[in-house]
């Protein structure tokens, strides 16, 4: 008498065995997925200027993209050396959004607003990414006049951030200060600003340019300013 020795297999020991090689293969998928989700977004185009002063690869500061926002952030710097919070410079405006930045730089002229701020990372970022633009094109052909306004725009910021400081030692939130109100109160502008790392950001940044560390050694930047930087 023959025996079928056949094994049957269950449906839920096929559906195991299905699992099991698809499961690393999904894996695998996935994480490719994000990986180029994360090369996409380095390489693109970053949807917040703060990512792109902080995250981007070094080489993608000598892109096209790079540049204009550097420039954009140079043609928008306050006369006072620092700039206003919550733009985008990377972002091409139409006309009509030029003009209104143009107004607020004008407003900033007269004194008829707030002024330049560190929230939000405002200044420290614009700062930031000059720098590193600067470093990446540097002794490029074509640049020389470019990297000029670079660097002035860099000191002139500096400049900006050692005049606001007060003599404790801290930073007000939006300088320069506004006079107090009809009732002798201050605004509250002109006070000391630790919330969203405002000042962590500007003491960091400080350190690293007195340092000399990338990208702002490659600004070759003043002695007196640098032992400014270090009172």
């Amino acid at each position: 008498m023959q025996h079928n020795h056949t094994t049957k297999t269950t449906g839920t020991g096929l559906a195991s065995k299905i699992a099991a090689s698809t499961v690393p293969a999904l894996v695998l998928v996935l994480l490719m997925a994000g990986q180029m989700a994360v090369c996409h977004a380095q390489t693109r185009h970053p949807q917040q200027f703060k990512h792109m002063a902080r995250g981007m690869d070094s080489e993608w500061y000598a892109t096209p993209t790079a540049i204009q926002a550097a420039d954009s952030a140079v043609a928008y710097q306050y006369p006072c050396g620092g700039w206003a919070k919550n733009h985008d410079w990377h972002v091409l405006e139409n006309p009509q959004k030029m003009k209104e930045r143009r107004q607020i730089v004008a407003q900033i002229a007269s004194g008829e607003s707030l002024g330049a701020t560190i929230d939000n990372g405002a200044t420290t970022y614009e700062l930031m990414l000059i720098a590193k633009v600067y470093a990446a094109n540097s002794g490029k052909k074509g640049m020389k006049k470019t990297l000029k306004r670079y660097k002035a725009a860099v000191e002139r910021g500096l400049q900006y951030l050692l005049e606001a400081q007060y003599p404790n030692g801290g930073w007000p939130q939006f300088y320069p200060l506004k006079p107090s109100d009809s009732e002798g109160h201050p605004f509250y502008s002109n006070h000391i600003t630790f919330n969203d790392d405002a000042i962590y950001n500007v003491m960091v940044m400080l350190r690293n340019v007195y340092e000399q560390k990338p990208p702002y050694d490659a600004l070759n930047l003043d002695r007196q300013l640098l032992l400014q930087l270090r009172q």
